[in-house]
């Protein structure tokens, strides 16, 4: 797993070179500001009291007047998936446009929007078709599971009318452990996959979604071993994350419960409170993410540092750090030819070189400009 530990080490210089050497306070607040766009609200922890919503009094008016609501609710709703729809799209915006800064070194939103404008819509339809499909899969998995239990239960009452076969259940529970293990393990090399290879893909090459997921899972499979020490360091680097976002998490609850009393009177908390302290609570959020920016950082430099291993093309490797090193199986495929020059006696220098001639100058197709 020489390019997998390699890439590891080369991606702290990276992140380090890029939030510290120098440190620009601009190029911090445009990246945290897609690193909150992509995680939403998931860091604030602000308990509501959803039993207010379903109190016997309300929920009767609600049956009485439902007729009445009904196009109100309707309106709801469209509005509600529309906003949905929405804050994913920005999220593959944000995803997209974070790969960049990273690999540039600087960050323009609009100009880089418009670039990759079709490539983040097909990222965006993607997203959506397979979680419709990821979700009917696991509906249809589940089914199955529950089937076979009705049918194994419903036989063991007929053969016995104390107890069901403990055999029976000991099976069914174990497919059904088994099937959510297996969709995590799914789940996991997916977005390995898509996050590290794929949208790197689609970015620097300029590929289609079809021909990235094509190219990724050849570039797993022909580096299967580096790839599986890739997949656990990044499965370490989740669950570093995670446990730093259960303490982030932890440190915002604690906050919320000292605000609930003084503000708002109580805790847990209303839907109107907590509407109303989610937006107080946003600028801590987006401080808390500023702070941990490094990760994010980290992460996406070792996905193109490690492409950048695999591939041999050095349009991966992110802006700066970029010494010789051994060639690649996938080097001539990914790479662009050298440029060639004309040979000389002595050192090149800019100014010696002759100007490309203009196109005025050349003469129709198969003669030679005089």
């Amino acid at each position: 797993m020489a390019h997998c530990t390699d890439a590891f080490g080369r991606s702290w210089n990276h992140m380090s070179r890029l939030l510290f050497q120098p440190f620009r306070f601009f190029y911090w607040i445009k990246m945290t500001l897609l690193v909150f766009v992509v995680n939403g609200l998931s860091s604030l922890n602000i308990p509501i009291r959803y039993t207010e919503m379903f109190k016997a009094e309300r929920l009767e008016k609600l049956s009485q007047q439902v007729l009445n609501l009904l196009p109100v609710l309707l309106i709801g709703f469209v509005v509600l998936v529309l906003f949905t729809l929405l804050m994913g799209f920005l999220s593959c915006a944000a995803r997209m446009l974070f790969y960049e800064g990273v690999r540039h070194g600087v960050i323009y939103y609009w100009e880089t929007f418009l670039k990759q404008s079709i490539k983040i819509v097909t990222f965006f339809l993607w997203n959506i078709i397979a979680m419709l499909l990821a979700g009917l899969f696991a509906m249809i998995g589940l089914v199955v599971i529950f089937i076979f239990l009705t049918l194994a239960g419903g036989m063991a009452f007929v053969e016995s009318s104390e107890a069901p076969n403990m055999t029976v259940l000991v099976i069914g529970v174990t497919l059904l452990i088994g099937f959510f293990l297996f969709l995590l393990i799914l789940l996991i090399f997916y977005v390995v996959l898509l996050d590290s290879f794929v949208v790197p893909l689609m970015l620097v090459r300029d590929q289609g979604i079809f021909t990235a997921w094509a190219r990724a899972i050849r570039l797993a499979l022909e580096n299967l071993w580096e790839f599986l020490g890739y997949v656990a360091l990044r499965i370490g680097i989740g669950i570093f994350f995670v446990l730093v976002m259960f303490v982030v998490g932890l440190f915002m609850g604690l906050l919320t419960f000292l605000l609930a009393f003084p503000i708002f009177g109580g805790y847990p908390l209303g839907i109107k409170a907590a509407l109303v302290l989610s937006i107080f609570l946003l600028p801590v959020s987006f401080a808390v993410t500023l702070v941990l920016l490094p990760i994010p950082i980290f992460q996406d430099a070792f996905a193109l540092t490690f492409l950048r291993r695999l591939t041999g093309d050095r349009s991966f490797e992110p802006q700066g750090l970029d010494e010789p090193e051994a060639e690649s199986p996938f080097s001539k495929e990914f790479a662009s030819p050298p440029p060639s020059y004309p040979p000389t006696s002595g050192p090149i220098h800019f100014r010696e070189i002759p100007p490309e001639p203009d196109d005025s100058a050349s003469s129709s197709k198969g003669e030679t400009p005089k």
